[in-house]
């Protein structure tokens, strides 16, 4: 698995001194037990810091996402305000989701495009 994420000391020190409206944060697991989570601890403080700074934080997280728990807990499902999926979430999940997190976006599919790959 590979990141391409801005990490270290120096990328929290700069965000720490931002105040943004909004947050818009990827990651790699969400779950209503485990919360935000990622294979790649080094990721951690930054992410962490980025929800410091927003009064409101959206998460990205298609299907491939949910109920999976990786070893370092970025922060807990209350910090979200916004959750942004796509539509191949199932019913089951987008139900739990909803009811922990205040919104919930769901991204339509587009007719035609080619999802093998995403």
């Amino acid at each position: 698995m590979r990141s391409y994420s801005f990490i270290g000391m120096i990328a929290e020190q700069a965000l720490s001194q931002f105040y943004v409206d909004k947050a818009f944060i990827g990651l790699r697991g969400i779950s209503l037990h485990h919360g935000l989570t990622s294979p790649f601890p080094e990721e951690i403080p930054v992410k962490r810091q980025m929800i410091k700074c927003a009064q409101q934080v959206f998460i990205l997280a298609d299907h491939t996402k949910f109920n999976l728990t990786f070893a370092s807990l970025i922060a807990p499902l209350n910090v979200v305000h916004t959750l942004i999926t796509d539509a191949r979430i199932t019913p089951e999940v987008a139900r739990q989701m909803s009811a922990a997190i205040p919104h919930m976006v769901i991204a339509p599919l587009i007719e035609g495009a080619n999802l093998e790959n995403v």
